[in-house]
């Protein structure tokens, strides 16, 4: 499953405490992961090539508003 690849992925770049979430009742979080202290919720989501440069846009266009947003 596409979870258990990422999860793999995630304990080889340096996270622990990775699990993969019930698949009821986590809010769209898929995996649970901890790193240099601090918890973090990754949604897994697999996209064919031609929704990938859609999802790009739309992650720059959320970042660049979370950037504003904060300041």
């Amino acid at each position: 499953e596409f979870e258990i690849l990422i999860q793999k992925l995630l304990i080889k770049s340096g996270y622990h405490n990775v699990k993969i979430t019930q698949t009821s009742g986590d809010y769209g979080i898929d995996i649970l992961a901890k790193k240099k202290h601090v918890f973090y919720g990754f949604q897994c989501k697999r996209y064919q090539k031609k929704d990938l440069l859609m999802l790009i846009l739309k992650l720059l266009s959320f970042f660049h508003l979370f950037k504003y947003s904060t300041n």
